[in-house]
């Protein structure tokens, strides 16, 4: 009698070990499941003081840097002091790379070299505001008239003030 239990308790754990092996055996197949995430595609518009001036196709999350390699390099008149090189570009930026004036008295007129003195010049843009403009600048990186109504206390009509201030 305990030698039939004996071999029938062998007999079960033959079994369950062959299924066990049976179920974990590898049959020499890997399968890796990865999602290959191909980058976004952006344009973006380069002027102003740079070699070859125009919209060109980028990698979302390129950087200025790329942005102005891509068009063939700064001129010799660029003045990139005020620019953050690092700044990430976003679909349809338009960025301005500014000159560098020859006449030192000659009112500044870009956004990214201007100082919250040259913005006080504009009619109803005092020294709050100024600082606010200059502080969001030094933040984001780069300025365009567009993303000014970002900042608090900025409305439409300061932007439109701040345009028309610019372009004339």
């Amino acid at each position: 009698m305990k030698k039939n239990i004996i071999i029938f308790i062998a007999i079960c754990i033959s079994l369950f070990s062959y299924f066990i092996f049976d179920y974990l055996k590898f049959d020499g197949e890997i399968v890796l499941e990865t999602e290959i995430k191909l980058p976004r595609i952006i344009k973006a518009y380069i002027t102003g003081e740079v070699l070859n001036p125009g919209v060109y196709e980028l990698d979302e999350n390129s950087r200025l840097e790329d942005l102005i390699e891509i068009s063939g390099g700064l001129s010799s008149e660029a003045n990139i002091t005020n620019i953050n090189l690092a700044m990430i570009i976003k679909d349809g930026d338009k960025v301005v790379i500014p000159k560098i004036s020859e006449n030192p008295s000659e009112k500044v007129k870009d956004l990214n070299s201007m100082t919250i003195e040259d913005f006080m010049l504009i009619n109803s843009i005092g020294e709050v505001t100024a600082k606010k403009i200059v502080d969001y600048r030094n933040k984001v990186g780069y300025l365009t008239v567009d993303n000014l109504i970002e900042i608090e206390g900025i409305g439409e009509q300061k932007v439109l003030i701040i345009r028309n201030y610019l372009e004339n």
